[in-house]
């Protein structure tokens, strides 16, 4: 039996006895093990399975699992927001978003950020836009490297008052100390972004330098700052050729983001042959990973060709 075959059985209430009965090769045999499998987030460093992108969560077994499991185990956090990712998913937002906060609140790290994150994007939740420094703040308290990353990045950029400056490089720099690849790229980011402003040659081939170093350790998002600056021309000369082989490592390595944006590199011929086929391929592969943008464009090519 799949791994997708078995969900749907659960989905379908048959019962704890027959999904033990019928895991084999290592499946998970508890709506505990489910839930993860099926709606832990990647960037949760306290999830118990790889990670699932949310718009790529199966919906029906998740919610299912992750319901059970949570009202099996009513202290864990976990459950509950992987709970409130999976209804999400299932476009239940006033539900998703509800559990979301509830999660938040109760204190989990994951689900603060991601609050945040939506505030940051100006996305109201449950008819309010919520406070973004303030999520982003208790979820870097609470040691996430993401969110110490992104509210030092906000300190830094002057954008929520010159006077938190400093405060911004103490976040960034304890983001940067647990060996974070994505701390690092925005540091480095900001930095190259603030030397072109200034158009210190000396410092923008040292932010340079290190976010080739950073690529190379296999850090997605500082080829992606790359393949972008040559795209734009930001800082060096303009090399689509270039600047597709950064998309193309980025994709190979499991971007979402750059597997869509290597797609449209294919689809509009910039730094690579038009290939409908690469297209498809990587629209696919990023759909795969959640992304709603690469959804819609392979609806869009499929709702375009004839039958």
């Amino acid at each position: 039996m799949s791994i997708i075959s078995y969900t749907r059985v659960f989905a379908a209430g048959i019962g704890i006895v027959l999904l033990t009965v019928a895991v084999a090769g290592g499946f998970p045999n508890t709506t505990a093990e489910l839930c993860d499998a099926l709606a832990a987030d990647t960037d949760d460093p306290g999830a118990k399975a790889h990670g699932v992108a949310l718009y790529a969560i199966d919906a029906e077994p998740a919610i299912a699992a992750c319901r059970d499991a949570a009202s099996r185990y009513p202290d864990s956090l976990r459950f509950r927001y992987q709970l409130s990712r999976a209804l999400i998913a299932s476009q239940d937002t006033v539900a998703g978003f509800s559990m979301l906060l509830e999660s938040a609140d109760q204190g989990h790290p994951v689900a603060q950020y991601r609050i945040g994150n939506l505030g940051l994007a100006g996305i109201p939740v449950n008819g309010n836009v919520p406070d973004y420094e303030i999520w982003l703040s208790r979820a870097a308290q609470q040691g996430l490297p993401q969110a110490q990353a992104d509210i030092g990045a906000l300190y830094l950029s002057g954008r929520l008052g010159e006077h938190k400056v400093a405060e911004g490089h103490e976040w960034l720099t304890s983001a940067e100390n647990t060996g974070s690849l994505y701390a690092r790229t925005v540091r480095q980011s900001l930095l190259y972004l603030d030397a072109e402003k200034r158009s210190d040659k000396p410092a923008l081939s040292m932010a340079h330098e290190e976010l080739m170093e950073i690529a190379t350790e296999g850090g997605t998002d500082a080829m992606l700052f790359l393949a972008r600056i040559l795209t734009l021309g930001v800082g060096l000369p303009t090399d689509i050729h270039s600047a597709a082989d950064w998309y193309e490592l980025a994709a190979e390595a499991g971007s979402a983001v750059a597997q869509r944006e290597l797609a449209h590199v294919y689809e509009l011929g910039i730094g690579r042959q038009r290939d409908q086929e690469r297209v498809r391929y990587w629209l696919a592969r990023a759909a795969a990973g959640g992304d709603i943008s690469a959804k819609t464009h392979l609806k869009l090519i499929d709702s375009s060709e004839p039958n």
